[in-house]
């Protein structure tokens, strides 16, 4: 049940400021990996750590909006866009 009340209806995805950055890094820098996407998103958000980012992909993921792709590197997670995060 919904905080409305509403029973089995799906939840709306609200962006925030830190989503809205990482989206835009990530469509900026296809195929790049989760360090490079948090580097890109350092200068506005001074101090944040990798895992911070990782856990905002992986929110965006479950949504739709990024997908992985394969990487050159074998432990690191490559992120693109999807067609309805170009949205």
């Amino acid at each position: 049940m919904t905080a409305d009340g509403e029973a089995g209806k799906a939840m709306e995805f609200i962006p925030l400021p830190l989503e809205d950055e990482v989206m835009a890094a990530v469509k900026r820098y296809p195929g790049r990996v989760t360090y490079f996407i948090r580097n890109s998103v350092l200068f506005v958000y001074p101090g944040i750590t990798t895992a911070k980012v990782r856990r905002v992909l992986m929110r965006l993921e479950k949504v739709g909006s990024v997908k992985r792709v394969p990487s050159v590197y074998a432990r690191d997670i490559a992120w693109a866009v999807t067609e309805a995060g170009q949205a």
